[in-house]
């Protein structure tokens, strides 16, 4: 891969000539590289934009990164540029490698922690008020609910013509259906028994600014520790979501007993806030059905080109099979075994 894979506006802005250009891992949402001159190595990140997503990723991790650079928060990578018209932003390039459960220290789960408890402490800095909600932020039952429907029935929409049409609406009718009536009946009960209406939203001092995307699949170790990466979906959010999410995010590959001690940690810092432990509860089997569901979207067809967008060319049925496999996973994690139950212990 040679520079020309940059705009000229992108090498423009380096300042320097571009002597390689590498592909970084993941991105589904966008396309990442790390562009190296004679003296310097930077990120050139290019956003994904469509009609059908009004999600401005770009302005959303340019104004986070702002934000908590601003208030000392230092694990982080830093703006360099940024060009709206073009759709992309430069940022520094962080040496480092990638960690997973087996390769975590007690250093990584510390590092971990701490960056929840400076978003945690940051909602009353100067300017979180002014910040957006988190992409896809619930802030109540009915709207965890209302988004699980919503991707049911666009699921349930597809052609039946298409590749493995009758393997996803055998899930969806034996095993997804039946699990979301569970867990939905359930996590009204535990909202009932803190006095929570299924409509009724927390309170603003009851959530917490989120990089609504946070796992160890978005942040290197670097020799100074961990730093953290890809803040498009940042925002308020129900921090019960944001423990679901770190534990449950399917992107991180398999579960191991650090990456539970760092969420136990991380729902140690809101224990104290009235019906958060009843919300984790509720919440967390329903978070995995939507990544169940989420993990599904590779059988919709404007999933195809966001993902041909980030330079995923690959045998779609192959694909197909690989994510309901996934989702079937996910769904066991939902219906077996109390994950909330396990981090709240940790707690006592």
């Amino acid at each position: 891969m040679t520079a020309v894979d940059l705009c000229p506006a992108a090498r423009a802005a380096i300042g320097e000539p571009v002597l390689s250009v590498e592909v970084l891992g993941g991105g589904r949402n966008s396309r990442v590289f790390a562009a190296s001159t004679a003296s310097r190595t930077v990120v050139v990140k290019y956003y994904y934009r469509a009609g059908d997503d009004p999600r401005d990723r770009q302005r959303t991790e340019r104004r986070a990164l702002a934000f908590l650079a601003e208030n000392g928060v230092q694990c982080i990578p830093a703006v360099l540029h940024v060009d709206r018209e073009q759709g992309f932003t430069i940022l520094s390039h962080v040496k480092g490698e990638r960690i997973d459960d087996d390769r975590m220290t007690l250093d990584d789960e510390r590092d971990f922690a701490e960056f929840v408890e400076q978003l945690r402490d940051l909602s009353e800095a100067p300017g979180a008020s002014d910040l957006d909600n988190a992409s896809e932020a619930f802030f109540s039952l009915e709207g965890v609910l209302s988004n699980l429907e919503g991707r049911l029935t666009r699921l349930a929409w597809r052609p039946g013509d298409l590749p493995l049409a009758a393997e996803l609406a055998g899930f969806l009718d034996g095993r997804f259906v039946p699990a979301l009536e569970d867990l939905s009946s359930r996590a009204k009960v535990y909202y009932r028994g803190v006095g929570l209406e299924i409509g009724q939203e927390i309170d603003r001092s009851e959530r917490v600014l989120s990089p609504s995307d946070f796992g160890l699949h978005n942040c290197v170790k670097s020799p100074e520790g961990l730093v953290f990466f890809d803040m498009e979906y940042f925002g308020w959010d129900d921090p019960a979501k944001l423990v679901s999410d770190f534990v449950l995010h399917p992107a991180q590959g398999r579960v191991g007993e650090s990456r539970y001690r760092v969420a136990g940690r991380m729902a140690g810092l809101f224990m104290d806030r009235p019906g958060f432990a009843e919300r984790l509860k509720a919440l967390l089997p329903l978070f995995a059905l939507k990544w169940c569901a989420i993990v599904l979207n590779e059988f919709l067809a404007g999933e195809n080109a966001r993902r041909a967008f980030a330079g995923r060319d690959r045998d779609y049925e192959s694909v197909l099979r690989r994510q309901l496999g996934l989702a079937q996973a996910m769904l066991e994690r939902a219906v077996s075994g109390d994950i909330a139950a396990r981090l709240i212990k940790q707690n006592r």
